[in-house]
Protein backbone atom coordinates (compact mmCIF):
# COMPACT_ATOMS: atom_id res chain seq x y z
CA UNK A 1 0.00 0.00 0.00
CA UNK A 2 1.54 3.21 -0.72
CA UNK A 3 1.07 5.85 2.11
CA UNK A 4 3.26 8.78 3.80
CA UNK A 5 5.32 7.29 6.94
CA UNK A 6 4.02 8.41 10.35
CA UNK A 7 8.08 8.48 11.60
CA UNK A 8 10.14 9.64 8.73
CA UNK A 9 7.65 10.99 6.24
CA UNK A 10 8.70 8.95 2.95
CA UNK A 11 6.37 8.25 0.84
CA UNK A 12 5.73 4.44 -0.49
CA UNK A 13 5.02 0.62 0.43
CA UNK A 14 4.16 0.99 3.98
CA UNK A 15 3.17 -1.43 6.40
CA UNK A 16 0.59 -0.66 9.19
CA UNK A 17 2.04 -0.88 12.89
CA UNK A 18 -0.32 -0.95 15.75
CA UNK A 19 0.90 1.50 18.53
CA UNK A 20 -0.21 -0.82 21.24
CA UNK A 21 -0.07 -4.48 19.96
CA UNK A 22 -3.21 -5.99 19.00
CA UNK A 23 -2.62 -8.75 21.47
CA UNK A 24 -3.19 -6.28 24.11
CA UNK A 25 -6.53 -4.97 22.55
CA UNK A 26 -4.73 -2.27 20.54
CA UNK A 27 -6.55 -0.84 17.41
CA UNK A 28 -4.61 2.26 16.31
CA UNK A 29 -2.89 1.96 13.59
CA UNK A 30 0.18 4.29 12.18
CA UNK A 31 1.46 3.74 8.47
CA UNK A 32 5.41 3.25 8.85
CA UNK A 33 7.88 2.59 5.83
CA UNK A 34 10.01 -1.01 6.06
CA UNK A 35 13.01 0.88 7.02
CA UNK A 36 11.14 2.58 10.10
CA UNK A 37 8.95 -0.64 11.34
CA UNK A 38 12.16 -1.82 11.25
CA UNK A 39 13.39 -0.19 13.78
CA UNK A 40 10.39 -0.92 15.94
CA UNK A 41 10.68 -4.07 15.55
CA UNK A 42 14.14 -5.12 14.86
CA UNK A 43 16.51 -6.24 12.39
CA UNK A 44 14.71 -9.78 12.33
CA UNK A 45 12.08 -7.60 10.36
CA UNK A 46 14.13 -6.85 7.80
CA UNK A 47 15.39 -10.71 7.30
CA UNK A 48 12.08 -11.90 7.73
CA UNK A 49 10.56 -9.38 4.83
CA UNK A 50 13.51 -10.46 2.29
CA UNK A 51 12.75 -14.44 2.85
CA UNK A 52 8.82 -13.66 1.84
CA UNK A 53 9.75 -11.84 -0.83
CA UNK A 54 12.02 -14.67 -2.64
CA UNK A 55 9.43 -17.41 -1.64
CA UNK A 56 6.86 -15.10 -3.84
CA UNK A 57 9.26 -15.08 -6.46
CA UNK A 58 9.99 -18.64 -6.88
CA UNK A 59 6.21 -19.36 -6.45
CA UNK A 60 5.73 -17.26 -9.84
CA UNK A 61 8.27 -18.04 -11.51
CA UNK A 62 7.38 -22.04 -10.93
CA UNK A 63 3.42 -21.22 -11.84
CA UNK A 64 5.20 -19.52 -15.37
CA UNK A 65 7.19 -22.21 -16.13
CA UNK A 66 4.03 -24.67 -15.35
CA UNK A 67 1.87 -22.56 -17.23
CA UNK A 68 3.78 -21.64 -20.07
CA UNK A 69 4.64 -24.95 -20.24
CA UNK A 70 1.09 -26.30 -20.60
CA UNK A 71 0.03 -23.89 -23.10
CA UNK A 72 3.13 -24.59 -25.54
CA UNK A 73 1.90 -28.24 -25.10
CA UNK A 74 -1.48 -27.46 -25.84
CA UNK A 75 -0.88 -25.88 -29.46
Amino acid sequence: LLDRCFECGTIGLVDFHHVVPKSKGGTKMIPLCLSCHSKVHGEHMLNIRKLAKESRNKKIKFYLRYYLSETDSAT
